[in-house]
């Protein structure tokens, strides 16, 4: 039994159940399935155009990121630091003409 796929969202063949290989349907972002067929239960989830299925028998072999809080002083010095950089070339580019 295969314990972890990642493919396209886009290809078929990713979107069958990793042990008995019949195609899953209603696939959604950050849930756990399970097969109609055979009761394999798995981990979905879903990156841009990318599908990863984890069983769930092994959920260490998942590594799902949440998002950052805005509030976090690490991604307010980021966005600071992006506009100081912005404000920075709009002016050399007046300077040189761009």
């Amino acid at each position: 039994m295969t314990l972890k796929r990642v493919g396209s969202l886009k290809n078929k063949k990713h979107k069958h159940c990793l042990q008995c290989g019949r195609v899953l349907v209603g696939l959604k972002d950050n849930t756990e399935h399970e097969c109609s067929f055979c009761g394999q239960k798995h981990f979905v989830d879903i990156y841009g155009t990318t599908l990863v299925l984890t069983a769930a028998e092994r959920p260490d072999l998942r590594h799902r990121t949440e998002p950052k809080n805005p509030d976090d002083p690490e991604v307010v010095q980021k966005k600071k630091n992006q506009d100081e950089f912005k404000k920075n070339l709009a002016i050399f580019r007046s300077k040189w003409g761009r």
